[in-house]
């Protein structure tokens, strides 16, 4: 009855003994994984910090066939030329969503006003026409340009 006892207490030991060294080896492995980098780095801008360059409106119309062949047809007013493919590409979280065909035609706007350091959507109308296995898109984006404002330092 006495080995038994001991038996038992040395099996509680024993168990306790390896969950601890179990524990101080994960917790070595995750401090040599951990980045020291910041996820997150915010910074606090209001529109005093920008300069209003204007406006511009921008539009693609195309053609979708069966709900997923498209034909871009126009941007911008004018036919499109496949073999030049011209586009900016928009970067940043955006809770507008432009797409790739309407930022091939906002290339036009930082032509129309090349200082501008950023456009924000205000707007994108939708105009279109169903058609049998198909139908006829023209969006158009209005955008409003901004560049920072730069301020001296004097000494």
């Amino acid at each position: 009855m006495i080995k038994s006892q001991y038996y038992f207490i040395f099996l509680i030991l024993f168990s306790f003994l390896f969950s601890s060294c179990n524990i101080g080896l994960n917790t070595r492995k995750s401090l040599r994984t951990t980045s020291f980098m910041p996820d997150k780095v915010e910074m606090h801008m209001t529109l005093k910090d920008f300069e209003s360059l204007g406006e511009a409106e921008v539009s693609i119309s195309f053609n979708r066939y069966f709900g997923f062949i498209t034909i871009l047809n126009e941007i911008n007013g004018k036919e499109v030329a496949k073999r030049n493919v011209n586009s900016i590409q928009t970067y940043g979280r955006s809770w507008m969503h432009i797409g790739y065909n309407l930022e091939k035609a906002l290339y036009d706007a930082q032509i129309k006003i090349p200082e501008a350091e950023i456009f924000i959507p205000v707007y994108i109308i939708t105009e279109q026409q169903k058609m049998f296995l198909g139908s006829k898109t023209k969006k158009t984006l209005k955008v409003r340009a901004y560049k920072l404002k730069h301020e001296e330092k004097s000494n």
